[in-house]
């Protein structure tokens, strides 16, 4: 599995996913103990492409992140609820509104959308 090709994110949000996803994928990964080199054969990524993906500079597909998932041996929406969380600055604080918006929780403020980025 290759990532997709390079590409710049279309706004904060889509950043913060990244780096948010690529945050939690090496955290995970190192808790369990597995190196770069194992987690890309396990996921058919070279070395390179999942440091890329760990980084936050890939735009894996839907079908990589299941691949990275169960190669960590965690459920997908496991993995999706860390990257949320580690998602950095105004893009992670409007990707998590947006979710508990989702889940009804509209009762905390959406963040301003002209915050300025550490």
């Amino acid at each position: 599995m290759t990532p997709g090709p390079r590409r710049r994110p279309r706004d904060a949000e889509e950043a913060a996913a990244f780096q948010g996803m690529g945050q939690a994928i090496t955290i995970i990964r190192e808790r369990r103990g597995m190196s770069r080199d194992e987690l890309a054969a396990k996921c058919e990524m070279t070395p390179t492409e999942q440091e890329q993906v760990e980084r936050g500079e890939a735009d894996v597909s839907w079908g990589g992140v299941r691949l990275i998932a169960k190669a960590l041996d965690m459920p997908l929406g496991a993995l999706m609820i860390e990257a949320e969380e580690f998602a950095p600055g105004p893009g992670g604080e409007v990707w998590r509104h947006n979710t508990r918006e989702a889940e009804g929780d509209s009762a905390i403020p959406k963040p301003r959308s002209d915050a300025a980025q550490p």
